[in-house]
């Protein structure tokens, strides 16, 4: 299975990281700024399935929205990266999601402990603290699974339409 996973929220607020620590299980305290778009490949099993996943890093910066919309609308996940700082940041960037995509809201952290952040109404997943990598493994388990049911619902949809011929 092939899936494209793209990676948007402001500049700094830890997407290259995030799957940085993703991919390698390690933290890298210094990564370079994104430009424009850049991409890597995550590949994990599921059962007997090869799960071969892309990830779309994207630069934060609103001025490139336009370079980035491709990316969103051939994604299969949208997973937005933010900071504890900035909540509402997250309202900018679900306005240029499509109504049909599934979305991750993350919050990535530095150097607050987890348990004295406050949940954001529109946080869909636990926070992960980016240097210590508590949380990560909540985090893949949860993309996972979404793309899992993406992949499910497709066929579903797919045999409906099938029948309804």
């Amino acid at each position: 299975m092939k899936h494209q996973v793209v990676f948007i929220g402001d500049s700094a607020d830890g997407k290259t990281t995030l799957i940085n620590r993703v991919r390698t299980g390690k933290f890298a305290p210094y990564v370079r700024t994104t430009i424009g778009c850049d991409f890597s490949s995550y590949v994990y099993n599921d059962g007997d399935t090869k799960h071969s996943t892309m990830f779309w890093d994207t630069c934060g910066r609103m001025e490139y929205i336009s370079m980035i919309m491709p990316y969103i609308h051939k994604a299969d996940l949208i997973v937005i990266v933010y900071d504890v700082a900035k909540p509402d940041s997250i309202s900018g960037w679900l306005e240029y999601v499509p109504n049909e995509s599934m979305v991750m809201i993350v919050l990535v952290i530095r150097d607050e402990k987890i348990d004295s952040i406050k949940r954001c109404e529109h946080m869909v997943a636990d926070p992960i603290n980016i240097i210590t990598g508590e949380n990560i493994e909540s985090f893949e388990n949860d993309m996972k699974r979404l793309l899992s049911k993406k992949v499910k619902d497709a066929l579903r949809s797919s045999i409906c339409a099938l029948i309804m011929i």
